[in-house]
Formats: structure tokens, C-alpha cells, sequence
């Protein structure tokens, strides 16, 4: 049935090979389907070689094979191991999805991935930066509260007994897509829509007016293929291509309803990008059509589905079932990794209604952080002095130091 020895990429899956050895009380050491180049695993499938679970302390040689030790103390661990050793056998196959659902799962997972990605970028530029002095005025929190995840050093005595005057008053001034067609993967008459993750071929029905209903079942007779879904900006601009190209006159169907007042696919994708025209959709009844005149080229009205309309196909390429395997399970490691790396970036995040007190020499918050609102509220503290914790001045919040000490 074209299955392998087994790959192993996380942590779940060493889990669950372990369970089998236990279930099938297997005696002898298992295959797995791998190589070793630098002292690391190599999948043969081209999979991460991200998660390993080698046996401690054992010696790794790269000219190797690779074993799963099947006994209680070291079960599930890897070692390495002369190719020609005799081993048992465990076999590995993926079930395949079908073109739609593996479209919309691939496209899904990137969306998100591409969402916390982009929080990720806002996130940084709102840290902390290394080496920012805190000034903890009365009734402030301690930085060590606002920023637990830190490692906060006090340099108060560096200050100590040195008094700060706040602008204003009579202070000084504070330091003055293309298209293409590919034969020999979609076929003749196919234009191919190529996505970073998927290959989409589409194709134009010249003379098929005809109203919703009619035109799906056509598109099945087309090697089993859809009518349109459009879950992008790019994609959208490949199929406006596709109208420039073949000169279609007539608007074209796409696969979606309407459902209070949103694009809804048939094939559950998605609904995030939507194109419609200015003022519609209006009736969550209708079907999805396709503007093609070139003034609304490409948007999106909706109307009856009895309307007789030209229409387009669309067909997912189907991929190996490793290769889809290694894709999904690539970008659900990453975008775990991000989920993780998001929450660690928040604990450093600066706080609403945080005070910023600008000692000489350090950078305007504006600087800092760019993507904050800064409010300057110097006018109200205009005057005042601020004296550091030391040498002779008073302690934190207990009373009004005399002005009797140095300035910054």
C-alpha cells in the first residue's frame, strides 16, 4: 500500500509508536526511515529533523542507520546501528485528504501563522529595551510588578542624593501575481495558480451560461473540479488575469452564499477576504457572482442562482501523501513555536498609563516605542524636584526632601 518505515516529528508521535510496542509486545529493535549527517537525524522523507530522541550518552557515527529501542528502561529511544543488522519492522502510512480539505487546512494554518507572525513584529517594537533606567515615582509600580519576566538591577546609589527637576516653570530646558500554464501539471486548456504552499489549476468554459446548480455539476465533469473559491488578494488577481485573458463578457459564478451579509464558501474556507462591490451583498439568499466588465473588474455581487452565468473551474493539485504530511506538520511546529514566542514577548510589554521619566542622555519614548501614543505630562510636574534614594536623601515616599544636594 506505498507505506514506509516510520518518521517521527514530535514528541505525540514517539508517544504513540511507544504505545504500539508496548500493545504488540514487540522483542526486537524497529527501522526507522533515516539517516545521520552531522551527528543529527535525516529524515528520508526531507521532514524537520527539529525533534530527536537519541539514547543518552550514546556515540553517534554518521555512516549509520538509525534503530528505536523496543526495551521497558530505553523505550522509544534512538541509537544508531550498522545498516546490515537485523531488525523488526514497523510500516508507516498517511491517509489522504482530498484536494479541497487539504487546500483549506494548508491555507488556514498559514493564515494564522502569517497573523501571529505580524503580532509578533508589533509585539517587539513595544518591549523593553536592554539597558532602560526606570524612575519609580510615588505611587508607581515597581518594575519588577510591570516587568516580572526581567532581571531588574537597582542603581539608585549611582544617583543617590542627587535631585531631578521636572521641564516647565522656570527649569532649564532638558538637554536643547502572474499567469501561467503549465501542461505538465495541470493540462491542456489549465492555467496554474501557484501559492507558496499549494498548486491551484484553473479553467476558463467559454459558451457554458447557465444558472448555479448547472454550472456546479459542470465543473465536476471537468476531472471532478469546483467552481471558485477566493481566499485572497493574489487570488483574486490571478482570475481578474484570467478574465483580461480570455476576453470573458459574461459575469462568472463562484462556489459561496451569502449569510448575513458575509461571503460564504461552499467548501467551509475561509471567509476573512471578501471583494464586493460597494453597497451589496443585500440578500442572504442569493448566489456569488464575479464582475468581469473592467470598471468592477473581479468584484463581487451577489444575485439569484438562477441568473445564467459563464463559469471557471478551479482543481487542487493533489501532492504525495508525505509531502503533505511534511508541510502541515512543518507549519503547525512553527506556528506553535510563534503562539509560545508571543506569549513570552507580551510579559514584556509596557504598560497603559505608564510614566516615562527621561534622565539626561537617555532617548525619547517616542523613539523607544513608536507605536505608543505618548502623552507629555512634564506641565504637571513642572518645577518639582525629584531626589534619589542614598546618601542624605529621605526615604521612598516619606516626606519632602529640603533642597540641599546636588543636580543632574
Amino acid at each position: 500500500m506505498d507505506s514506509t518505515l516510520p518518521t517521527i516529528n514530535s514528541q505525540a508521535e514517539q508517544d504513540f509508536i511507544n504505545n504500539l510496542i508496548v500493545k504488540y509486545k514487540m522483542v526486537e529493535n524497529i527501522w526507522l526511515d533515516a539517516g545521520i549527517k552531522n551527528k543529527h537525524i535525516v529524515w528520508k522523507d526531507s521532514s524537520s529533523g527539529e525533534y530527536e530522541n537519541w539514547m543518552t550518552g550514546h556515540l553517534v557515527d554518521d555512516s549509520n542507520c538509525v534503530e528505536l529501542i523496543h526495551d521497558q528502561a530505553n523505550m522509544g529511544e534512538w541509537q544508531d546501528i550498522p545498516c546490515n543488522k537485523k531488525n523488526a519492522i514497523l510500516c508507516k502510512r498517511v491517509v489522504i485528504w482530498s484536494a479541497q480539505r487539504m487546500e483549506r487546512l494548508i491555507r488556514d494554518n498559514r493564515r494564522l501563522l502569517n497573523e501571529a507572525l505580524a503580532e509578533i513584529s508589533q509585539l517587539k517594537q513595544s518591549q523593553v529595551p536592554m539597558g532602560f533606567i526606570y524612575v519609580q515615582m510615588p505611587s508607581q509600580s515597581a518594575p519588577k510588578t510591570l516587568w516580572p519576566a526581567y532581571e531588574w538591577s537597582d542603581v539608585t546609589d549611582t544617583y543617590a542624593g542627587q535631585f531631578f527637576r521636572a521641564d516647565g516653570g522656570d527649569s532649564l530646558g532638558f538637554n536643547k501575481a502572474s499567469l501561467l500554464s503549465w501542461a505538465n501539471v495541470c493540462g491542456d486548456g489549465w492555467d496554474l495558480f501557484h501559492d507558496s504552499y499549494y498548486d491551484v489549476c484553473y479553467k476558463y468554459v467559454p459558451g457554458g451560461l447557465d444558472d448555479y446548480n448547472t454550472v456546479v455539476n459542470g465543473c465536476q465533469k471537468q476531472l471532478d473540479s469546483t467552481l471558485p473559491t477566493i481566499n485572497s488578494p493574489t487570488e483574486q488577481a490571478f482570475i481578474n488575469q484570467m478574465i483580461v485573458k480570455y476576453q470573458m463578457v459574461d459575469n462568472i459564478w463562484l462556489d459561496a452564499g451569502v449569510k448575513d451579509k458575509h461571503i460564504v464558501w461552499t467548501d467551509r474556507s475561509s471567509g476573512e477576504y471578501e471583494n464586493w462591490m460597494s453597497g451589496r451583498p443585500v440578500n442572504d439568499g442569493n448566489c456569488v457572482e464575479m464582475q468581469t466588465d473592467s470598471a468592477n473588474l473581479g468584484k463581487w455581487l451577489d444575485v439569484s442562482c438562477t441568473k445564467k452565468n459563464a463559469y471557471v473551474c478551479k482543481r487542487v493539485i493533489m501532492w504525495s501523501d508525505k509531502r503533505i504530511e511534511r508541510i502541515v506538520s512543518d507549519i503547525r511546529r512553527v506556528l506553535d513555536k510563534t503562539v509560545v514566542k508571543m506569549k513570552e514577548i507580551e510579559q514584556y510589554q509596557v504598560p497603559i498609563g505608564f510614566i516615562y521619566i527621561q534622565l539626561p542622555n537617555q532617548t525619547d519614548p517616542k523613539y523607544l516605542w513608536p507605536k505608543y501614543t505618548w502623552e507629555d505630562v512634564t506641565s504637571n510636574y513642572a518645577g518639582h524636584f525629584f531626589r534619589a534614594e542614598g546618601g542624605g536623601s529621605l526615604g521612598f515616599e516619606q516626606g519632602t526632601q529640603s533642597e540641599n544636594a546636588p543636580r543632574l
